[in-house]
Protein backbone atom coordinates (compact mmCIF):
# COMPACT_ATOMS: atom_id res chain seq x y z
CA UNK A 1 0.00 0.00 0.00
CA UNK A 2 2.86 2.64 0.96
CA UNK A 3 4.59 1.77 -2.40
CA UNK A 4 1.37 2.76 -4.37
CA UNK A 5 1.12 5.59 -2.26
CA UNK A 6 4.48 6.81 -2.91
CA UNK A 7 4.46 5.66 -7.06
CA UNK A 8 1.33 7.65 -7.38
CA UNK A 9 3.01 10.85 -5.45
CA UNK A 10 5.88 10.60 -7.29
CA UNK A 11 4.14 10.15 -10.81
CA UNK A 12 2.07 13.37 -9.53
CA UNK A 13 5.37 15.38 -8.61
CA UNK A 14 6.84 14.69 -11.91
CA UNK A 15 3.87 15.65 -13.51
CA UNK A 16 3.21 18.81 -11.43
CA UNK A 17 7.04 19.25 -12.32
CA UNK A 18 7.07 19.08 -16.04
CA UNK A 19 3.33 21.00 -16.80
CA UNK A 20 5.09 24.16 -17.03
CA UNK A 21 7.62 22.85 -19.70
CA UNK A 22 4.86 20.75 -21.51
CA UNK A 23 2.72 24.28 -21.98
CA UNK A 24 5.43 26.18 -22.90
CA UNK A 25 6.09 23.43 -25.75
CA UNK A 26 2.34 23.48 -27.20
CA UNK A 27 3.13 27.60 -26.98
CA UNK A 28 5.98 27.56 -29.30
CA UNK A 29 4.82 25.25 -31.34
CA UNK A 30 1.48 27.20 -31.93
CA UNK A 31 3.42 30.29 -32.61
CA UNK A 32 5.53 28.30 -34.96
CA UNK A 33 2.43 26.84 -36.71
CA UNK A 34 1.01 30.66 -37.28
CA UNK A 35 4.83 32.03 -38.32
CA UNK A 36 3.93 28.98 -41.46
CA UNK A 37 0.52 29.92 -42.11
CA UNK A 38 0.64 33.80 -42.26
CA UNK A 39 2.96 35.46 -44.86
CA UNK A 40 4.02 39.37 -44.90
CA UNK A 41 1.81 41.00 -47.66
CA UNK A 42 3.74 41.64 -50.41
CA UNK A 43 2.58 44.95 -51.65
CA UNK A 44 2.46 45.94 -47.92
CA UNK A 45 6.30 44.89 -47.67
CA UNK A 46 7.03 46.60 -51.01
CA UNK A 47 5.56 50.08 -50.05
CA UNK A 48 7.43 49.71 -46.82
CA UNK A 49 4.62 49.47 -44.58
CA UNK A 50 5.30 47.82 -40.96
CA UNK A 51 3.47 47.42 -37.64
CA UNK A 52 2.14 45.38 -34.84
CA UNK A 53 -1.29 43.21 -34.77
CA UNK A 54 -2.71 42.01 -31.96
CA UNK A 55 -4.98 39.18 -32.65
CA UNK A 56 -7.77 37.57 -30.62
CA UNK A 57 -8.76 34.00 -32.21
CA UNK A 58 -10.32 30.72 -31.72
CA UNK A 59 -8.82 27.15 -33.05
CA UNK A 60 -11.47 24.76 -33.27
CA UNK A 61 -11.13 21.18 -33.40
CA UNK A 62 -10.29 21.25 -37.29
CA UNK A 63 -7.56 23.56 -36.93
CA UNK A 64 -9.80 26.32 -38.48
CA UNK A 65 -9.11 29.80 -36.93
CA UNK A 66 -12.32 32.06 -36.28
CA UNK A 67 -10.75 36.04 -35.37
CA UNK A 68 -12.39 37.40 -32.34
CA UNK A 69 -10.88 40.33 -32.28
CA UNK A 70 -7.81 42.62 -33.91
CA UNK A 71 -6.37 46.12 -32.74
CA UNK A 72 -2.88 47.32 -34.68
CA UNK A 73 -0.55 49.79 -34.92
CA UNK A 74 0.02 49.97 -38.34
CA UNK A 75 -2.04 50.92 -41.88
CA UNK A 76 -5.27 49.58 -42.41
CA UNK A 77 -4.23 47.39 -45.30
CA UNK A 78 -1.58 45.32 -43.74
CA UNK A 79 -4.35 44.93 -40.87
CA UNK A 80 -6.63 43.16 -43.84
CA UNK A 81 -4.59 41.50 -45.39
CA UNK A 82 -2.68 39.70 -42.32
CA UNK A 83 -6.49 39.29 -41.02
CA UNK A 84 -7.74 37.80 -44.20
CA UNK A 85 -4.95 35.17 -44.07
CA UNK A 86 -5.86 34.18 -40.91
CA UNK A 87 -9.61 34.04 -40.33
CA UNK A 88 -11.48 31.29 -41.45
CA UNK A 89 -8.28 29.14 -42.78
CA UNK A 90 -6.74 26.32 -41.09
CA UNK A 91 -3.35 26.26 -39.50
CA UNK A 92 -0.63 24.69 -41.00
CA UNK A 93 0.95 21.97 -38.77
CA UNK A 94 -2.19 21.57 -36.49
CA UNK A 95 -2.44 19.56 -33.63
CA UNK A 96 -4.87 19.66 -30.89
CA UNK A 97 -3.12 21.34 -28.11
CA UNK A 98 -3.54 24.33 -30.48
CA UNK A 99 -7.20 23.97 -29.65
CA UNK A 100 -8.71 27.09 -27.60
CA UNK A 101 -8.83 30.79 -27.73
CA UNK A 102 -5.31 32.54 -28.20
CA UNK A 103 -3.87 36.21 -27.89
CA UNK A 104 -1.30 36.43 -30.45
CA UNK A 105 0.76 39.70 -31.60
CA UNK A 106 2.32 39.48 -34.53
CA UNK A 107 4.81 42.02 -35.39
CA UNK A 108 5.86 43.01 -39.20
CA UNK A 109 9.27 44.76 -39.55
CA UNK A 110 11.06 44.73 -42.93
CA UNK A 111 15.08 44.18 -42.16
CA UNK A 112 17.59 46.12 -44.19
Amino acid sequence: MKTKTIIITALFLIGFLFQPVLAEAATVDFKKAISKTIKYPAKASENGMEGTIWVSLDVDANGIMSINETNHSCCDKLHDKVVEQLDGKTIKKFNESMIGKHNIKLVFNIEE
